[in-house]
C-alpha cells in the first residue's frame, strides 16, 4: 500500500519478490479534489502515508491536504479497497503521520488499542480510541 503526497490517493501493489519486474497494481484509490483549497500544501488531498491497523482489514491514511483520517476497509489479501470512512479534524491540522498502540496497564486490567496521528501544520498529536463496532473500525477522539 502506497499513499501519493501529491496525487491525492492510495495505490495497493503486488509483486513477486524473486521477480521485481512484475509488478501488478490491482486496485487505486483516488481521492476527490477539495471543494475549499487553501494555500499549499492544503491546496490539494495528500495522502502522505498508509496505515495497516492490527487486523488487517483497515488501512489508515493520513491526509494533510483535506485535513481528514480516510480509512479503507480492505480485502483479506490487502490489495482491493472495499469501503471508505472519513474523519474530519480541526482545519489547518495537517496530519501526515499515525501510529497504532497497544496499551495494558496491567496484568488484570483489559487492554486499550489507540491510534496516534503527528500533525505537521499543527505541530500536535492527536489520539484516538479505536475500536471495532459491527466489524468497523471506529476512531473516537481521546486526547488533542
Amino acid at each position: 500500500m502506497n499513499g501519493s503526497g501529491s496525487g491525492g490517493g492510495v495505490s495497493f501493489w503486488k509483486f513477486d519478490n524473486e521477480n521485481i519486474q512484475d509488478v501488478k497494481v490491482p486496485d487505486q484509490r483516488v481521492f476527490p479534489k477539495l471543494a475549499k483549497p487553501g494555500d499549499s500544501p492544503q491546496d490539494v488531498p495528500r495522502a502522505h502515508q498508509v496505515v495497516p491497523d492490527p487486523s488487517g482489514r483497515f488501512a489508515v491514511v493520513p491526509d494533510l491536504g483535506a485535513d481528514k483520517l480516510r480509512v479503507l476497509g480492505v480485502d483479506t489479501s490487502g490489495m482491493a479497497v472495499l469501503d471508505e470512512l472519513e474523519y474530519q479534524l480541526p482545519k489547518g491540522t495537517g496530519p501526515r503521520h499515525a501510529v497504532f498502540f497497544k496499551h495494558a496497564p496491567s496484568s488484570n486490567a483489559p487492554s486499550a488499542q489507540y491510534l496516534l496521528v503527528l500533525n505537521e501544520l499543527a505541530n500536535s498529536i492527536i489520539t484516538f480510541n479505536v475500536t471495532y463496532p459491527a466489524d468497523r473500525l471506529n476512531l473516537t477522539l481521546s486526547r488533542e
